[in-house]
């Protein structure tokens, strides 16, 4: 069933796992993570927005690293906004920054 998923839209991946074999029968993954989303911005004790990152906003299923990357994504996104804006005073709830 995987090879099939792998076949249709990865096909790059299905040659390389095609011979792969379970390492004893009952090699399988079961499980699962209830993604979360929580509020994107915090404020700190004087009151200034601070935009969540990582698991902090948003949690993934760590077996596929979903949250290592979109961490690793989200935080290039937000140092390009920040730079891009310059030394203005960002806002609360910026569209400059991807914190919506």
């Amino acid at each position: 069933m995987l090879l099939d998923v792998l076949r249709v839209h990865a096909p790059w991946g299905h040659e390389r796992f095609s011979r792969a074999r379970p390492a004893d029968p009952a090699a399988a993954l079961h499980g699962g993570c209830t993604p979360v989303v929580r509020e994107p911005v915090a404020r700190s004790a004087d009151g200034t927005p601070v935009p969540g990152m990582d698991d902090a906003v948003v949690s993934n299923d760590p077996v596929t690293a979903q949250g290592a990357n979109m961490a690793s994504l989200r935080a290039d996104v937000c140092r390009r906004a920040i730079v891009d804006h310059g030394g203005r005073t960002l806002p609360p709830r910026s569209s400059h920054l991807p914190i919506s």
